[in-house]
């Protein structure tokens, strides 16, 4: 696999752009329904366009159609920021209601700190 990975993407050899060989690739089954398969990649452009040339993406022979037209729509009409807000709300409530369940666990013994990172934000 690695093999076959420089082979298509090109292999870092160490010039100015360090970032024209990273990948990242994300999945709406976490953020907008689970089990969902369609996701997105985002890489440097070239790398991009290499991807685009790929035969199976070109033909349309294998990506999930129906279910990137309701993702589409969903992105387009605002749904996804409002469902992304209400999961904020609902794991808040979760953070903060085991925050509480392990303050009193602890009482006497030790402290208990809640998340500090941007999640903890609401």
């Amino acid at each position: 696999m690695a093999t076959r990975r420089r082979r298509f993407f090109g292999a870092y050899t160490g010039g100015n752009s360090p970032i024209d060989s990273i990948l990242s690739v994300g999945s709406f089954s976490k953020i907008m329904a689970p089990g969902l398969r369609l996701g997105w990649i985002q890489a440097a452009p070239k790398v991009i366009d290499r991807i685009a040339l790929c035969g199976l993406i070109d033909s349309g022979g294998g990506l999930n159609h129906f279910v990137s037209g309701l993702v589409r729509s969903a992105l387009e009409l605002g749904l996804q920021e409002q469902y992304l807000d209400f999961l904020k709300q609902t794991f808040r409530a979760r953070i903060d209601a085991n925050g509480c369940r392990a303050a009193r666990a602890c009482a006497g013994v030790g402290r208990v700190c809640g998340p500090q990172g941007a999640t903890s934000s609401g």
